[in-house]
C-alpha cells in the first residue's frame, strides 16, 4: 500500500497542454523535477515540499471550464494562490481514490467537514461511476455526523427509457 507524502504537500492541477510548461517553471525555481508518469503526473521537490503536478486525473475528474470558474483565491503561507472550489476538491479527491491510496476518501470526508460546500455541484456528476462514488461519500459522511443535505442525494436523472435501472436512476428517500 502506498503511504501519503510525509510531508507538506502540493497538489498543483493544470490543463494537459500546460503540465511542460509548469515542470519547467518548477525547474527554473529550484526544484528537483521528474516526469513521474507522463500519462497524467509530474513530481517537484525542494526543501521537503513535494509538488504534484496533475495534468490527467485518474478516473472521471477533468479540469473544466465550470471547476476553474468555481476556483477560489487563498493565502498559503502568506502567498496569494488559486485552488480548487471545495466541491471540486471532493470530486478529485473521489477519483483518485484507490485500493493502495485510501487516505483521498478520508481527505474527502475532511473537506466536507470543513467547508461551506455548494452542495449542487455534488448533485449533478460527470458520469455514473463519478456519480456512485459521491453518492457513497455522501450517505458515509452522515454516518460520521457530517450534515449532508437531502438534495444531491437525492437526485433523479431518469435518462433515456430502459427495463434495466442504471445507477443515474436510483432515488433515495431519506425523510
Amino acid at each position: 500500500m502506498k503511504l501519503p507524502p510525509p510531508g507538506p504537500l502540493l497538489c498543483v492541477l493544470v490543463r494537459p497542454e500546460d503540465a511542460e510548461d509548469a515542470l519547467v517553471a518548477l525547474a527554473s525555481a529550484g526544484f528537483r523535477t521528474e516526469s513521474t508518469d507522463p500519462r497524467w503526473l509530474y513530481k517537484a521537490w525542494m526543501d521537503g515540499v513535494l509538488v504534484d503536478v496533475i495534468f490527467r486525473p485518474p478516473r472521471s475528474f477533468r479540469l473544466s471550464d465550470e471547476a476553474i470558474g468555481r476556483r477560489r483565491r487563498v493565502a498559503i503561507g502568506g502567498v496569494d494562490a488559486w485552488v480548487l472550489a471545495p466541491e471540486d476538491q471532493v470530486l478529485l479527491e473521489l477519483a483518485s481514490d484507490a485500493e493502495d491510496a485510501p487516505w483521498h476518501w478520508r481527505s474527502a470526508l475532511a473537506i466536507l467537514a470543513k467547508h461551506e460546500i455548494d452542495w449542487s455541484v455534488l448533485g449533478r456528476p460527470a458520469n455514473e461511476e463519478s456519480g456512485l462514488r459521491v453518492l457513497g461519500l455522501l450517505l458515509y459522511a452522515r454516518t460520521e455526523g457530517i450534515c449532508v443535505p437531502d438534495a444531491p442525494i437525492n437526485r433523479n436523472d431518469p435518462g433515456e427509457s430502459s427495463d434495466q435501472v442504471k445507477p443515474s436512476q436510483l432515488r433515495f428517500d431519506l425523510g
